[in-house]
């Protein structure tokens, strides 16, 4: 170690430590245990670092991050070419793929679940029930929800509810979606909407992502001027239901027949509020259809 050139690119201990983001402490641990050893030692007594051992230090730090202890890293990098740190390393890197899948998924949850709890205190703000908006072009995959509301009992929701955990199990974690969602989205097919009959072409959806170029089932939304609706319901009554509420969209319908525009596609609901276990609670969702 002593016979290492010292010269002005060396670096004491506190200013690696600075470099590394770390502490001087740390780099005594290591150094005591022979983890990480300065490459010269000054004539002055300083331990002295080259900058090039930054690499060395983020390789520590990075299986240490990922589980491994600082004994079990020195024995992997006392022979680095041995089979057993090259499997570590494989085992660490599918670790932190998944690790990094993981906080995705959770990033995009909360992501949507701030939009959507920003776009309800909007609707609050405005005072506004109806909205003409400009919205951009949205791909789906989605279930389909008709078979369990056309029995008309108290059983529907609740098969409704399976296909929806069924759909979120299968899309809600793949690299082809956007993440699984804590707010639900619908598709009514135009026609049933237009009919009043909205239960007879009912469907649970998950967005897809934006890089997805797959060709399997897809429902778009086309881009366009939509018409919005701030709906409001009682998780009570929703939940009472015997049977699919036929005059849930009664209200749009006749809001378009004001503005005399005519519905050029389904009608998409999206739930803007969580549920807190309150039955009495308002639930808001956001209805829209593209008009023209």
């Amino acid at each position: 170690m002593d016979e290492f050139p010292v010269d002005h690119e060396l670096l004491k201990s506190g200013q690696f430590a600075d470099l590394c983001q770390t502490t001087k402490e740390t780099l005594r641990h290591w150094r005591s245990i022979g983890l990480l050893k300065p490459v010269a030692v000054s004539e002055t007594g300083y331990a002295l670092y080259s900058p090039l051992q930054w690499a060395d230090f983020l390789l520590i730090t990075s299986l240490q991050d990922s589980g491994c202890s600082l004994a079990d890293i020195r024995r992997y990098l006392a022979r680095p070419t041995a089979a057993e740190l090259d499997e570590v390393l494989a085992e660490r890197v599918d670790a932190l793929k998944a690790e990094r899948q993981r906080l995705l998924r959770r990033q995009r949850l909360l992501e949507n679940t701030l939009r959507r709890a920003r776009a309800l205190d909007g609707w609050l703000c405005s005072g506004d029930r109806f909205r003409l908006e400009e919205c951009a072009e949205a791909r789906f995959r989605d279930i389909d929800l008709s078979c369990a509301f056309a029995k008309k009992d108290s059983a529907a929701a609740s098969e409704a509810q399976q296909a929806i955990d069924i759909l979120t199990e299968r899309y809600g974690t793949t690299p082809d979606t956007d993440g699984a969602e804590l707010q639900n989205i619908y598709r009514i097919g135009r026609a049933a909407f237009l009919d009043g009959h909205p239960e007879t072409d009912f469907h649970a959806c998950l967005p897809l992502a934006k890089r997805y170029n797959g060709n399997g089932n897809q429902t778009v939304r086309a881009a366009g001027t939509y018409l919005k609706w701030l709906r409001t319901t009682c998780i009570a009554d929703e939940l009472g239901a015997s049977a699919f509420p036929h005059g849930a969209y009664d209200e749009l319908r006749r809001e378009l027949d004001r503005r005399n525009l005519a519905p050029l596609g389904d009608v998409f609901e999206i739930e803007l509020s969580l549920y807190s276990g309150d039955w009495t609670e308002t639930v808001y969702t956001e209805v829209s259809v593209r008009v023209g």
